[in-house]
């Protein structure tokens, strides 16, 4: 067969090839793991020119990409070829795992029956009949049992949005985080 004529691919042997390459980039970045010992606070790297940072920067950030994105796709066959949903192969533990990201939750009916909801378990004397809380406070109640709440949203006073728009200070119901700050590669 001439060079220029297409050679029928044999699929054992460009899978042995890609993960033969694969196995020898693990254990290289194994050993460039190893040798930095998990340590993040190398000495000297401040001292380094940001110029020679950056590249590096680059670098790890790309093979981590490009790895998460082999490790994706090793993980997605693995788990479709799973028949438990714990297994032990190769002596590697492994579990089956559902799709993933997140649940949509549709806020615009959850709020209205939560709202309702509260009313009905507002703390009342059994005795007196009177009401314990307020229904305000039965709403906060409810919700904050039912609602994982991670971050508000800042706003704008001029837009009248979150909760500047609100005139409340963001700063008066938050701790900023604490530590370095990092540089982030953007990939295109």
């Amino acid at each position: 067969m001439s060079a220029t004529e297409t050679e029928e691919t044999d699929p054992e042997r460009e899978y042995a090839e890609i993960t033969g390459s694969l196995t020898a980039a693990v254990e290289s970045l194994s050993l460039a793991a190893e040798v930095l010992g998990g340590r993040t606070d190398i000495e000297g790297w401040d001292e380094l020119a940001l110029e020679d940072l950056a590249p590096l920067l680059r670098g790890v950030a790309v093979a981590r990409k490009r790895l998460l994105d082999v490790e994706n796709g090793i993980a997605e066959a693995a788990n479709r070829l799973m028949d438990k949903r714990n297994m032990v192969v190769a002596g590697v533990a492994l579990e089956k795992g559902g799709p993933s990201g997140s649940d949509k939750w549709d806020w615009d009916s959850l709020v209205p029956d939560l709202v309702a909801r509260a009313a009905d378990e507002r703390n009342i004397d059994r005795e007196t009949g009177e009401a314990l809380e307020s229904e305000v406070n039965a709403v906060v109640r409810v919700l904050r049992d039912v609602v994982s709440f991670q971050y508000a949203r800042v706003g704008k006073v001029e837009e009248g949005t979150g909760l500047r728009g609100r005139g409340l200070d963001p700063d008066d119901y938050r701790t900023k985080p604490n530590g370095p700050g990092r540089a982030k590669v953007i990939l295109k």
